[in-house]
């Protein structure tokens, strides 16, 4: 969430920056995430998806590979955006979150209400 807040501060997510930029975090980003985690899918795809056996593998490169994968989507989704396909997909995009954040803050304050005011917190 602290990574996100920057961003934004940053104009990384607001689409402000240079496509070269954009570029770099599609590059760099999904190529340290096929490094990290290249290994447990190579495994699972040659194993049969045991579950045991991916565990012992991938947790450790797997949760290390997430941060650059992450990074590798937004530059990429930047990108796209660039070109102006998704238009007519973002006005509904921006409806669906604002709802998440009216349901956010919603849920916040109805259960501040129940576990603080009615004193139900451990309760429940």
């Amino acid at each position: 969430m602290l990574i996100g807040m920057a961003f934004l501060k940053l104009g990384i997510l607001t689409g402000v920056r240079s496509t070269q930029l954009y570029f770099l975090m599609v590059v760099f980003g999904y190529g340290f995430a096929v490094l990290l985690r290249g290994e447990g899918v190579y495994t699972a795809l040659t194993r049969g998806f045991d579950a045991q056996l991916l565990k012992e593998v991938g947790d450790l490169n797997h949760d290390l590979g997430r941060l650059p994968g992450i990074l590798g989507h937004i530059g990429m989704i930047a990108l796209l955006w660039r070109l102006r396909l998704f238009t007519p997909v973002s006005r509904v995009l921006a409806r669906v979150g604002r709802m998440a954040l009216t349901n956010y803050v919603g849920q916040t304050v109805i259960l501040l209400i129940l576990f603080i005011g009615f004193d139900l917190y451990g309760v429940l």
